[in-house]
């Protein structure tokens, strides 16, 4: 796979059924997405199938010669993986015409895993250490998910004397969601709300007699209650922003907590 200069790409890993001899695709792939949100699992496309459309292979060798046979080979050995969903395609008929077409889409895909992903990693076997000679860095994984859709969060942990507990920072997880999404960070944020408008109005207008200080303080909406939105990733990889009523229908999505990593280190205090 040709990689752009000077451009960040995560490594993935295939994580399928064995290649066929006659696949010369590459068991290791570059992803690079703008807003730095990868998934932990990702389908590399190469073909697809429909009522409406028909079977089509993405692969170059099958187009070049017309037909479906290598991305039939990669069904068959168990290496191609399904994905089916309702799509809505633009499509341009005989007369030119362009037009909305409602198909029930099965994707193939070849399953790929990211290489820096926490998920295959084992729990860590020892808690933050809280001695006063000892520093900690550790990760905490959160799975959460929809079922259809999922995301994996890696919180890092560096922490002295007085340390904390992974409790502390599970209690402290709702609060942290809402920091993310106050500052549009890891692919959380609220939805703009009455106020915001308001307020982006106000900026706008030359002569504006209110008082800045406290303006708002009446009607301001209490975090813990405000929309958001999410990241989260389907099982090929694509992201979608789920919306959630709030950050605790956000938390109720957790299914996993763990530590994934704990290196506590000896330090000699002068």
């Amino acid at each position: 796979m040709m990689e752009e200069k000077n451009v960040k790409y995560e490594e993935y890993v295939y994580a399928g059924a064995p290649l066929p001899p006659e696949c010369t695709i590459d068991t290791k792939q570059g992803l690079h997405v703008d807003d730095g949100l990868y998934p932990h699992r990702w389908g590399l496309k190469v073909g697809e199938t429909s009522r409406e459309f028909g079977k089509n292979s993405y692969l170059t060798v099958d187009q070049k010669n017309g037909n479906t046979a290598l991305l039939d080979k990669l069904i068959e050995v168990g290496a191609a993986q399904e994905y089916a969903r309702s799509i809505v395609r633009k499509v341009t008929d005989e007369a030119g015409a362009e037009r909305w077409q409602d198909a029930y889409l099965t994707t193939y895909y070849l399953p790929y895993e990211r290489v820096a992903a926490t998920f295959r990693q084992p729990t860590a076997q020892e808690p933050i250490e809280c001695a006063i000679n000892v520093e900690t860095e550790a990760v905490l994984e959160v799975l959460l998910t929809t079922g259809d859709w999922s995301r994996y969060v890696n919180i890092h942990i560096q922490t002295r004397w007085p340390s904390v507990s992974m409790m502390d920072i599970i209690e402290e997880l709702e609060d942290t969601f809402l920091e993310w999404a106050e500052e549009k960070e890891y692919g959380f944020s609220f939805f703009s709300s009455d106020k915001d408008a308001e307020d982006d109005e106000d900026c706008d207008t030359e002569d504006d007699d209110s008082d800045d200080e406290g303006y708002y303080d009446d009607d301001e909406e209490d975090d813990c209650h405000r929309a958001m939105k999410a990241m989260f990733f389907n099982e090929i990889g694509d992201g979608d922003e789920l919306e959630f009523e709030n950050v605790q229908d956000l938390m109720r999505c957790i299914v996993s907590i763990r530590l994934v990593s704990v290196n506590n280190k000896i330090i000699e205090r002068k």
